[in-house]
Order: C-alpha cells, then sequence, then structure tokens
C-alpha cells in the first residue's frame, strides 16, 4: 500500500477519503513540490499504464504478464523513436538512471495526442495531465479553487480507466495545495 507524503492517506485509491482529509496545515510541503519532478514522474507514470494495459495488472508476477509487458514496451519504445524521435526508458550508461527526462517527458506530453495512440492510454487524460503540469510550472498565480476542481476531474478520470495501476504521490494531485505552487 502506498502512502502520500502530502496528505498522508494510505489509500490513495480511494477518492472519496482523499477528498475529506484534511491537509490545511500542509507541514510536508516544507520542501515544495519540483514541476520538474512532476513531469517526469507523470510521465513515467503513463509510461508504464501502456506498458500494463493489456494486463491491467499493477505488478506483472506471472511469466506470461512479463513477456507481454516487454513485448508491449518494446513496441512503445519504437514507436516514440520512430514517430516522435524520443528515446524513452532506456538505461543510461554509467547507471544513472533513464533517458525519461524533463525534456523527453514535456515533448511527449507537449504531443499528447501521439502520445495516447503510442501508449493506447485516454487522450483526454493526456491532456488534463499536460494542462496540469504546464500550470504548475508557469510562474503565475494559480486560481486555487478552479485548479484542484479541475484536478479532481482529472484524477476522477484516472480511477475510472486506471484504478488497477493506482496513484503515486505525485499524482494525488486531488491534495495539492495549489496556492503553493
Amino acid at each position: 500500500m502506498l502512502l502520500c507524503v502530502w496528505c498522508v492517506s494510505k489509500n490513495m485509491n480511494n477518492l472519496e477519503m482523499v477528498l475529506k482529509l484534511d491537509n490545511s496545515n500542509n507541514l510536508e510541503l516544507k520542501y515544495g513540490l519540483s514541476s520538474l519532478h512532476a513531469w517526469i514522474r507523470f510521465f513515467e507514470m503513463v509510461l508504464h499504464i501502456g506498458y500494463k494495459l493489456e494486463t491491467q495488472k499493477w505488478q506483472s508476477r506471472a511469466i506470461e504478464d512479463k513477456e507481454n509487458v516487454m513485448q508491449v514496451k518494446k513496441r512503445i519504445q519504437t514507436e516514440f523513436m520512430n514517430q516522435m524521435g524520443l528515446v524513452v526508458d532506456f538505461p543510461k550508461s554509467g547507471g544513472s538512471g533513464t533517458s525519461n527526462d524533463g525534456n523527453t517527458a514535456r515533448r511527449a506530453f507537449a504531443n499528447y495526442q501521439s502520445t495516447a495512440k503510442i501508449l493506447k492510454v485516454d487522450e483526454t487524460l493526456l491532456f488534463y495531465f499536460y494542462i496540469i503540469l504546464v500550470t504548475l510550472s508557469s510562474g503565475f498565480e494559480i486560481d486555487t479553487v478552479k485548479f484542484k476542481e479541475f484536478c479532481i476531474t482529472a484524477l476522477k478520470l484516472y480511477m475510472s480507466k486506471y484504478s488497477w495501476h493506482g496513484t503515486i504521490s505525485t499524482q494525488n494531485f486531488s491534495s495539492w495545495p495549489c496556492h503553493h505552487c
């Protein structure tokens, strides 16, 4: 079970419970929210949804599921390279992470229609994620009420389609204190 570092929810897939939490204290945010981190984590999340869409399992433990995920991953990597010129989810030399960086994530979300087709995920959801990420990165003052409503709409769409995948704290945007963005 995952724990959200912001709202301290132990069950981030229980939307009703998360929305009722009082996170007005926001002590968990003393270190801030990196918009670059958000771009990369959102991108990696949608990549992994695409990889596991056929099995619809957060973890692939059976051999046939693992093989399926690897085949889909190779297809996705090839299509990102051929269609968008993006090297996606390849290890960096020296063992310092993967090729998934902020620029790759921004390019993938900026062209959310192609990304949705490659990953076979919901285009509207990718558009919502793109708007959320651009808003967080904008540096402008955000209307917190409207932004939270938008985030909740995106979260509801996400949960209606991909609840089997779960969320991680960066994607638990129902609890973001938008006024600090």
